[in-house]
């Protein structure tokens, strides 16, 4: 495929996601990637939902849009300039954090992962308090929480 027709192609579905999340309705995508191993895998299919900011916290996973795709990585830390309201997000599997986003760039949360025909509702008591407990894992110990990645794939491949 022509290059110049891809970009036009994701641009389009870009701002078509957006303005749906922007609009109200939930959006399905399918995860490429590995920054958010284990938590997802290339494939997953993962529900979008705008949120207000209040409804945004350590441990859940923020979608947010880039020039080139939508990028889902988990929430660290939450805090304010002034009036603004930030975020710092860091894929579970990346070795470092994101820089701030302002609230006004975040589209949405995930809230369900599919896969292999099993959903994941991340509004599950037990799913919150576990996500929870890895934002602060990637934050306060990033090289503990890499080496039990590290070692989740290892045990993967047998």
């Amino acid at each position: 495929m022509n290059k110049n027709i891809e970009t036009s192609f994701s641009c389009s579905f870009l701002n078509l996601g957006t303005d749906l999340l922007e609009s109200g309705h939930l959006l399905d995508i399918k995860t490429t990637g590995e920054s958010m191993f284990p938590e997802f895998r290339p494939g997953d299919i993962v529900r979008i939902k705008k949120e207000s900011s209040f409804n945004i916290n350590k441990g859940d996973v923020v979608v947010y849009k880039t020039d080139k795709c939508f990028i889902a990585h988990r929430v660290i830390k939450k805090f304010n300039i002034g009036k603004e309201l930030y975020f710092i997000t860091k894929g579970d599997s990346n070795r470092f954090r994101d820089n701030p986003i302002n609230y006004n760039n975040i589209l949405g949360k995930i809230i369900i992962r599919k896969r292999n025909n099993k959903i994941i509702c991340f509004d599950n008591i037990n799913i919150y308090l576990r996500n929870k407990i890895i934002a602060l894992l990637s934050l306060y110990f990033p090289n503990v929480y890499n080496i039990y990645i590290k070692a989740y794939k290892h045990f993967l491949t047998y």
